[in-house]
Parts: C-alpha cells; sequence; structure tokens
C-alpha cells in the first residue's frame, strides 16, 4: 500500500536510517590497523602537536626547578573532510519498502568505522616522502637524519637479511629492536625502550607474510627462539610491493601514527523536493599523520 506522504512518514523513515546506521557503526570489527594509531577526539582545524619528540625527564633537585622551554616547531596537523552519500527514492518511503537500502546503509557503516585505516596505509606506503609522510622533526617517517637537538643523525631504516628463511627474519626482527634501543629524544637522552609486536608486510608477497605468520606461531622448528612472545600482529598492507616489511609498535601508549579527529563519521538526512528523494549521508573530518618515528623501524630488502 502506498502511504501519502506526511511529515511523520518522512520523520519515521529517517529515524529508521539512522538508528541501522547507529547500529551497524557501532558493531563495526575493528581493524588490527587501529593499534598502530592514537586518537586524538575533540580535536579543532588545525592542531600543533609540540609534544612529539619532546619527552621531560626528572633531574636532581637542586634547590630551583628548571622549566622546559615549550618548543614551537612540532607538526601543525590540517583535517580534511570525507563524505559518501545515498539517494533513497520517495516512493519507497511511501510504500514503506527501506529494507531494500539496508545494505547500502550498513556497508556505509561498517567502513565509516574504520574509514581512516586506507589513511593510515598510505602514510606508511608513502613513508620515504616527507611532502606525504612528514614527522614532526621535518623529516620522512622512514629516514637515515632523523631527530632535533641533541637527537640528530638517527635512522630507522635498516638494511635486511632477506626473506628466504625464518632465520633471516628473525634475525631482522633482532636487528631492528636493537635499533630502536638506540633512539634517543631532542635532548639525547634514550627513549624508553619500545616494544615492537606488529609486523608489516606487503599484501602481495605470500612467502614473507608465511614467514611471519609462522614464527608468531612459535613452532618448534624455530629452534630456542619464541618470536611469538614478541610479536602480537602480523598485518598484511595491500599498498605495499616488494621485499620490504616493518616492525612497528602496536597497542601501547606510543604508536607510530596518529588519527586527529575533528568530526566523527555522522549521519546527515535531507529531503529533495524536485527529485522526490530522500538523501542520506555520513560526513566526517579528520586527518591521519606520522606520530612518532621511533615506534615503527624500516627492514628494506631489495
Amino acid at each position: 500500500m502506498t502511504k501519502v506522504l506526511t511529515p511523520e512518514l518522512l520523520a519515521q523513515a529517517q529515524r529508521g536510517l539512522r538508528a541501522l546506521y547507529l547500529k551497524q557503526f557501532e558493531a563495526a570489527t575493528e581493524s588490527p590497523w587501529e593499534s598502530l594509531f592514537t586518537r586524538y577526539t575533540d580535536a579543532g582545524h588545525a592542531e600543533n602537536y609540540t609534544m612529539l619528540g619532546a619527552v621531560s625527564q626528572l633531574r636532581e633537585w637542586t634547590g630551583a626547578r628548571e622549566f622546559e622551554t615549550r618548543r614551537i616547531d612540532g607538526l601543525t596537523v590540517i583535517t580534511r573532510e570525507y563524505d559518501t552519500a545515498y539517494d533513497v527514492p520517495m516512493i519507497d518511503v511511501q510504500r514503506e519498502q527501506l529494507g531494500k537500502h539496508s545494505t547500502w546503509i550498513s556497508a556505509a557503516a561498517k567502513r565509516a568505522a574504520t574509514f581512516m585505516v586506507p589513511l593510515v596505509r598510505e602514510l606508511l606506503a608513502n613513508g620515504t616522502s616527507a611532502a606525504k609522510a612528514r614527522c614532526w622533526d621535518g623529516k620522512p617517517l622512514f629516514s637515515t637524519s632523523h631527530g632535533v637537538g641533541k637527537g640528530t643523525g638517527q635512522s630507522n631504516i635498516i638494511t635486511g637479511s632477506g626473506i628466504a628463511t625464518v632465520e633471516a627474519v628473525g634475525a631482522d626482527i633482532e636487528q631492528a629492536i636493537s635499533a630502536g634501543s638506540t633512539f634517543r629524544d631532542d635532548k639525547g637522552l634514550y627513549i624508553q625502550q619500545v616494544e615492537y609486536n606488529t609486523a608489516i608486510y606487503p599484501a602481495g608477497n605470500a612467502a614473507l607474510g608465511g614467514l611471519l605468520r609462522t614464527m608468531i606461531q612459535d613452532r618448534v622448528e624455530l629452534g630456542s627462539a619464541s618470536y611469538s612472545g614478541l610479536l602480537k600482529s602480523v598485518i598484511a598492507c595491500p599498498e605495499l610491493t616488494g621485499n620490504t616489511w616493518y616492525l612497528a609498535a602496536g597497542g601501547g601508549t606510543e604508536r607510530p601514527f596518529g588519527w586527529q579527529e575533528e568530526l566523527p563519521p555522522t549521519p546527515e538526512q535531507s529531503e529533495d523536493f524536485d527529485t522526490r528523494s530522500l538523501k542520506f549521508a555520513v560526513h566526517a573530518s579528520g586527518a591521519a599523520f606520522c606520530s612518532d618515528w621511533t615506534c615503527i623501524v624500516q627492514i628494506a630488502n631489495s
């Protein structure tokens, strides 16, 4: 039965679509990539992260405090707007046939919950470009000359031993951890030990992915080394190619990436009189950025 389009019928349809979106958004499965970035919510359009790289250290009390000078460089991140929209014919509202549109609403909600993940992956894929993946020290995410002040000239790139055997990959994990233990802040102080627990590899490199997943299972053939106690996650990245892979800190207080959220993915609706349609959209504002280069190491293999 086709009903007369009334304000009450339209409002009922809008409430139903919104409720479906919110239900699917809240139930969306978390991506493993979310362990690699810190969320900065309630952010403005532009934020300056002066605290990155500026770690204070307790000093012996000598009768007077020595106050740190607030850094003025840091990293300024500007948010961008993101949107997806859908058109519901008004005749379907009048016929109460909104169920046929639930697939799009559900899919949009699930994608919206993790829409920042591809943006983070893009930073990783462009990690050697200062224009596309700039860190607070002005260098690209992966550089042989990271740092400022007393912590200059540091590298989070190591030359890999190859990906032919578990032993070679294991040696590179140990090499990456060793390199990370020498990282210093801009005052020349060694940074607290970072837990590198997440391996990221090119999705198309099945051989490398297989070796990493074998290691995380800690099988007998690994000998005395227990990599399952170290590696918590192995993630495939579709934007990467070749044999180069990465070891990163995931899930801790310090992470390699950040997500600056000005507006979370929010449903918006309106009625279009001329096209006789109900417009449903999801709008968001945010930005992915490189937060801490000391939390990720590139293992470069030719």
